[in-house]
């Protein structure tokens, strides 16, 4: 994951924000967001989420790749990232059959409103 740090200084330093600043938005230490920034550690995926919503950027542009964010999604233990991480494996021909799917369950009256309870 070494694209990680390179990226997290990078957005960092582009918005102006000290380490300090970022660590109380993100409610860690200082001293975690120096080890993030020189590659000594690497966030879990609920920080990874923090970060990306943070500098409000798709995950991808903090990992290097598909496998990156794999290992990520491996790491939750729900079903709508294991649902996730199994339609990222799937070829272009079964991801356009599964959406084709999604929109005919979400044409359904019950979820027009949103309300998907």
């Amino acid at each position: 994951m070494g694209k990680f740090r390179v990226e997290f200084k990078r957005l960092r330093k582009e918005r102006n924000i000290t380490q300090e600043e970022l660590a109380h938005a993100l409610g860690v230490s200082r001293s975690t967001i120096g080890n993030y920034e020189q590659g000594i550690r690497e966030p879990d995926f609920d920080m990874l989420e923090r970060i990306a919503d943070f500098f409000n950027v798709n995950m991808s542009v903090l990992l290097d790749d598909q496998s990156d964010i794999e290992a990520y999604l491996e790491q939750r233990n729900d079903k709508l990232y294991d649902f996730i991480l199994r339609y990222m494996r799937l070829d272009a021909y079964d991801k356009a059959r599964i959406d084709e799917r999604v929109n005919i369950l979400l044409e359904d009256e019950k979820y027009k409103d949103g309300d998907l309870q």
